[in-house]
């Protein structure tokens, strides 16, 4: 949804914008082609890699491109750091880079057999192997639960228990075979039985939703007024997530009691009362876009 999304992202051609989640920049070039004059994008990404290749891509832009390694959480103190007070839009695309699925060594894919890690930005320590080896079983089974909706969390959390008494997990195909010990090889719904399992620890390992709910809530004080904020999902934890935080956000706040007084007022517009969704064609050509939900909200 590329182009509905920068639709949606622009309104001042020499205002400031911001990509928190750079990835390999197909939407920072699109954005920075269409900026005129002052105008200036930010763009950030956790993962150094994305962010070197990103860099190089986008340095035809110069000065107008403002790369930066971080987590979009902290975009507060990073505009602080570059003297930034307020920006004209937001953009957030939360689904995972294809580098992250298409790279045995990072972890994240159970179609490719490497270590279990999983990290957006490798500098950080704890990865999807320390979890699993370290963390209960009643642990690893709310992870499954909460962060994966998998119908058989417990079950898949007692192989995984069961397993490590007698092996660390190292590998991929290490928790692959606990999944499928539990499921068998069927799919469900024409996915892999092992597709709620990776997604729950790859949020978990990155604390994805508490990350994006971090960031939701401090852009009323960074968005100037007429920005736009624009989140692209892809499962149903973060859209739900954008969906409430763009409608309470939308929303006057009164008192409890007469007389009723206004103690916050409405912060944004939701423009999308309904998610929009990509094309049969934009399928066709990339097919991991199926899941995709693109929600907006102006700044009031």
């Amino acid at each position: 949804m590329l182009k509905e999304s920068i639709e949606y992202l622009i309104t001042d051609k020499q205002g400031i914008y911001v990509d928190g989640t750079l990835g390999l920049g197909g939407h920072s070039e699109k954005i920075l082609e269409m900026l005129e004059g002052k105008g200036k994008l930010i763009g950030i990404d956790q993962d150094e890699e994305n962010l070197n290749f990103a860099k190089d891509r986008l340095k035809k832009f110069g000065k107008k491109f403002i790369p930066i390694h971080d987590n979009f959480s902290n975009l507060k103190a990073l505009l602080q750091k570059i003297k930034i007070k307020k920006v004209n839009g937001v953009l957030l695309d939360l689904g995972i880079s294809s580098p992250h699925v298409d790279t045995a060594d990072r972890g994240f894919s159970f179609l490719r057999e490497g270590p279990l890690d999983m990290r957006f930005d490798t500098s950080k320590n704890f990865t999807a192997a320390d979890l699993l080896n370290r963390y209960s079983q009643k642990e690893i089974f709310e992870i499954l639960k909460n962060y994966g909706e998998e119908p058989k969390a417990w079950k898949i959390a007692t192989k995984i228990f069961e397993t490590r008494r007698k092996k660390s997990f190292k590998s991929t195909n290490d928790l692959l075979e606990a999944i499928v010990a539990v499921y068998g090889k069927e799919k469900i719904l024409g996915k892999s039985v092992a597709t709620k399992t990776f997604q729950a620890l790859r949020i978990a390992v990155n604390d994805e939703l508490e990350v994006l709910k971090q960031v939701l809530d401090g852009l009323p004080n960074l968005i100037s007024e007429k920005g736009r904020l624009v989140c692209i999902s892809y499962h149903s934890l973060e859209d739900r997530i954008v969906k409430h935080k763009l409608r309470d956000m939308s929303k006057d706040v009164y008192e409890k009691f007469p007389p009723f007084q206004i103690l916050k007022e409405a912060a944004f517009k939701v423009l999308t009362p309904h998610p929009i969704l990509p094309s049969e064609a934009e399928i066709q050509r990339n097919p991991r876009s199926r899941s995709a939900k693109m929600r907006a909200g102006e700044k009031l």
